[in-house]
């Protein structure tokens, strides 16, 4: 595997030369979750330094990067550029006509065409999108200050004691990290999917602390939302699992986007399956899944070999051993009817 900090200087030098001729006024396309929302704030912040303005969007509920409702609001925004973070990659255009960046760490279906990309995908580890955004600002402009923004982005995807031990040790209070991470992501997994309040908060936190101060609204209601996501996991995660051969599957039903949480939970009893958790309740008419392993090999690999012949579209997105997606329940039910197994379809 190769590493990508030794390649950071030239992936500096890409993001230079993009933002030279992208224009001044540059739309920013990011993932809910904290790495995601992280990053994009890292960029703004430097953006706002430099000169240029910037709008931030996210995908609606349901929906990533390349899906219409999403390409349908990016094409409405005047914007010169168009940079896209921690939300994937696929041979489709976002942007009409539009110079585009990718800064990501997930597994690519392609990239549209004449696409500009920063990828850590392939480095063992990854690192997370925010932790990439970050070194490409400091490399361009000596700071440091920003560091606290890339540690609790990047703990949500490699673990706090591990983002600290190896890229921060010592700088950063861990406790403050840990607990601002499932703030900011508890945001996305509540029923409310309310991406607003997380962003607020970045905005105008200046310390790690910030994230986590209980005098703020905005956290006492990220608290709120992170109680419902506790209480949704304590009931879905007693739904016990259902295998074919080395497959879990556990089907349950919640409003809440934790389909995550639930396959994490059973993988670390699973040892020796690919763990799937599949939230019927989530969207009307979907399904939506993630699947983890511990098991070396490529869960997104294992899921395009049991696409349905006439599934064309891609359905599964992420890392080698963890990804998911959201998708329409009469594939799911093609899945399970390959895998050997009708009873995780459910109607609601």
């Amino acid at each position: 595997m190769n590493d990508f900090n030794e390649s950071i200087s030239n992936s500096a030098t890409k993001l230079k030369q993009f933002l030279s001729e992208a224009g001044r006024n540059i739309l920013i396309l990011s993932h809910v979750d904290a790495d995601g929302l992280c990053s994009a704030e890292i960029l703004k912040r430097f953006l706002t330094s430099q000169g240029f303005s910037f709008t931030h969007l996210y995908p609606l509920k349901g929906a990533n990067a390349f899906t219409p409702s999403t390409t349908e609001r990016v094409n409405a925004v005047s914007a010169d550029s168009l940079i896209v973070l921690d939300l994937g990659a696929m041979d489709k255009e976002i942007a009409k006509g539009k110079p585009t960046l990718f800064i990501d760490h997930h597994r690519p279906f392609g990239y549209p065409e004449g696409a500009k990309v920063i990828s850590s995908y392939g480095s063992d580890p990854a690192p997370p999108t925010s932790l990439i955004t970050f070194n490409l600002i400091r490399h361009l402009t000596s700071k440091e200050d920003l560091g606290w923004l890339a540690a609790t982005g990047a703990a949500g995807d490699l673990g706090s004691d591990f983002i600290l031990e190896n890229y921060f040790a010592g700088r950063i209070p861990k406790s403050q990290i840990r607990e601002a991470e499932i703030l900011l992501n508890s945001a996305k997994r509540s029923s409310h999917y309310d991406i607003d309040t997380p962003i607020s908060l970045l905005e105008g936190a200046s310390k790690p602390g910030d994230l986590t101060d209980t005098s703020s609204e905005a956290v006492r209601r990220l608290q709120t939302y992170r109680a419902e996501v506790n209480a949704e996991v304590r009931r879905c995660r007693r739904e016990a699992p259902l295998f074919s051969w080395k497959v879990a599957i556990i089907p349950f039903e919640s409003p809440c986007d934790i389909q995550g949480l639930i396959a994490e939970t059973w993988r670390r009893q699973l040892k020796k399956y690919v763990v799937i958790a599949a939230n019927f309740g989530f969207l009307k008419d979907k399904v939506a899944y993630v699947i983890r392993t511990q098991l070396d090999v490529s869960v997104i690999d294992f899921m395009e070999s049991i696409k349905p012949p006439d599934v064309k579209e891609h359905i599964v997105f992420g890392h080698d051993r963890a990804a998911g997606a959201i998708i329409e329940k009469e594939i799911w039910a093609k899945l399970v009817d390959r895998l050997g197994l009708r009873k995780p379809f459910r109607e609601r």
